[in-house]
């Protein structure tokens, strides 16, 4: 007799619900292991950049410097970003104008060609060559006009188009387009070329964003830690100066413009905004110039932070 080894039959006839496949409808379990549908995924802190990231290297801040929704960057990438936004908006205005133009001259051509008509018609007229019946027309009004030749110019291509037994005529509304028919191919349509921005944009929000609106950030090194050194803490290098308290993603700062010296939003509160001048450099500021520094997620969804990652599948494969 033939025997089937058991390991076949835990492969092929498994007994557990979770790896039945005989059903009409996927399980839970078929579900994440073909990933069908939208998959979404709690993320943690490790997911998550650092008070002292940059924005756009994800790596410990070089000569950092902050925009007025409070985004820190490095120095170098930021201005890269901006420099490569403006040689791409040159490049898509340039051919913005180009595709203006094409279209101009392309209206150009349609005019010239219905006046080219126009004469063509006119001509006919002169040489008797219409049929009776348009003659009948013409003779009846007083003056010939442009008006006139386009109605005759309109009433013609009519008729050629129904004389024409190659393409029937078909209500575009009780019919799909076809691309196997050549009388039922649709046309192209042009592509519509829309006006790109004259200005560039954050890389973090996409708001409006120009080099002269950055501002350099002035942080309080930790006492005894030396920016230098390769071996340095990530994520606790800086400290408010007025409570000498480390920064971390769980800190609330708020950061001064006309200075650039960063401190705790109850700091600030507390000793700063009463005498309306900055701790370190006893500048004076004003409540337009306090700015929201947005620091790192904490892995906990109390902090604020979108802590969840959808990816969007197609729910079957045709």
């Amino acid at each position: 007799q033939f025997s089937i080894p058991k390991e076949l039959i835990r492969i092929f006839m498994s007994r557990h619900a979770k790896n039945c496949t005989a059903s009409a409808f996927f399980t839970y379990h078929e579900k994440k292991k073909l990933q069908y549908g939208t998959q979404k995924e709690r993320i943690g802190k490790d997911s998550l950049h650092n008070i002292d990231s940059c924005r756009l290297c994800l790596q410990p801040v070089n000569e950092p410097m902050i925009c007025q929704k409070g985004h820190l960057f490095c120095k170098e990438c930021i201005y890269t970003s901006l420099l490569t936004q403006k040689q791409e908006i040159k490049r898509l205005t340039l051919k913005y104008h180009m595709h203006e133009e094409r279209l101009k001259d392309e209206e150009q051509k349609k005019e010239t060609k219905k006046q080219e008509l126009i004469l063509e018609e006119f001509d006919k007229i002169e040489h008797g060559i219409l049929p009776p019946e348009k003659k009948m027309k013409i003779s009846h009004s007083k003056e010939f006009s442009e008006s006139s030749a386009l109605l005759i110019i309109d009433q013609t291509s009519r008729d050629s188009t129904n004389n024409n037994p190659e393409k029937p005529e078909v209500n575009p509304a009780n019919h799909l387009p076809s691309f196997w028919v050549p009388s039922l191919t649709p046309d192209p349509q042009p592509i519509a070329i829309k006006k790109p921005p004259s200005y560039c944009i954050c890389p973090e929000e996409n708001h409006p964003l120009r080099l002269k609106q950055l501002i350099k950030v002035n942080f309080e090194t930790v006492n005894g830690m030396d920016q230098k050194d390769p071996n340095k803490v990530l994520n606790m290098r800086y400290q408010c100066p007025t409570c000498t308290k480390t920064f971390t993603n769980v800190s609330k700062i708020t950061l001064l413009r006309k200075c650039g010296h960063v401190f705790c939003t109850q700091c600030i509160a507390n000793f700063v905004s009463q005498d309306r001048k900055c701790f370190v450099c006893s500048k004076s500021f004003g409540e337009s110039d306090l700015i929201a520094f947005q620091c790192g997620g904490t892995g906990f969804s109390a902090h604020g932070v979108s802590l969840e990652a959808t990816k969007f599948n197609p729910c079957a494969w045709v």
